[in-house]
C-alpha cells in the first residue's frame, strides 16, 4: 500500500522527535526548542514545532511561558528571513520577465499587499506551511509590518494554546490538538474567506 504525504511527514516528524528528546530534556533543551522553531519557518521541512514544545514543556513546566515565548519569537524570526528571501528572489527574478507579465504581476502584488495581514495569519496559524506563505509575502513586496503582526499574533495564538493545553493537560494535549485541529483550521479559513470576500465586495 503506497503511503500518503500526510504519513510520510507524520513518519518523519516522530523520528525527528524521537531524536530530538534527549536534546529538549537537557539544559540546552531551550536552545534546542529555538533553533527548531526558526528552522520550521525559515526553512520547506515538513516539521512542526508544536510536538518539540509540548516534549520541551513536560520535562520543563515551570518554564512553559519562556517556552511559548521563545518557540514565538525564534518563529517570527525565522519567517521574516523568508521574507526578505522571497523579496530578494524577486528583485532578482521580476527583471527577467516581459512588461504584459510584469504589469499582471504588480496587479496581483497589489491585492495581495492590502492582504497581507489575514493571509499571513492563515499562513502561521494553521497547517498551511508558514514557510511558502512567508517567501510569498516577500516576492510580491507585502506590506512588511503587516507581516510581522500577522506572524506574532497568530503564533502567539498557536503557540499558546499548545502551552497552555500541555500545562494543564500533560502528553494527553497532543491527542486533544489532533481532535480538533481540523475543525480549528477550517474554521480560521471560513473566516479568513468571509473576510476577504467581505474587502472584495466593498472594492466592487
Amino acid at each position: 500500500m503506497n503511503s500518503s504525504p500526510f504519513d510520510e511527514q507524520h513518519s518523519l516528524q516522530e523520528v525527528a522527535l524521537s531524536r530530538g528528546e534527549k536534546l529538549l530534556r537537557s539544559r540546552y533543551g531551550l536552545y534546542g526548542l529555538g533553533l527548531i522553531s526558526y528552522a520550521e519557518s525559515v526553512l520547506p521541512i515538513p516539521i512542526l514545532t508544536d510536538p518539540f514544545l509540548v516534549v520541551y514543556i513536560l520535562a520543563n513546566r515551570k518554564k512553559a511561558i519562556l517556552a511559548i515565548i521563545v518557540a514565538t519569537l525564534t518563529s517570527l524570526a525565522g519567517g521574516v528571513t523568508a521574507y526578505y528571501l522571497g523579496y530578494l528572489f524577486a528583485d532578482m527574478f521580476l527583471p527577467l520577465l516581459g512588461p504584459e507579465t510584469l504589469e499582471q504581476f504588480n496587479a496581483l502584488a497589489v491585492r495581495v499587499h492590502d492582504e497581507t495581514f489575514i493571509l499571513t495569519i492563515l499562513g502561521a496559524l494553521t497547517p498551511v506551511p508558514y514557510t511558502g506563505v512567508a517567501v510569498a509575502a516577500g516576492f510580491v513586496h507585502g506590506n512588511f509590518m503587516a507581516f510581522v503582526a500577522g506572524s506574532l499574533l497568530a503564533r502567539i495564538l498557536r503557540y499558546g494554546l499548545v502551552g497552555y493545553l500541555t500545562y494543564y493537560f500533560g502528553a494527553q494535549c497532543m491527542n486533544i490538538l489532533k481532535k480538533h485541529t481540523v475543525s480549528l483550521t477550517l474554521g480560521t479559513i471560513v473566516l479568513i474567506g468571509l473576510y476577504v470576500a467581505y474587502r472584495m465586495w466593498l472594492s466592487v
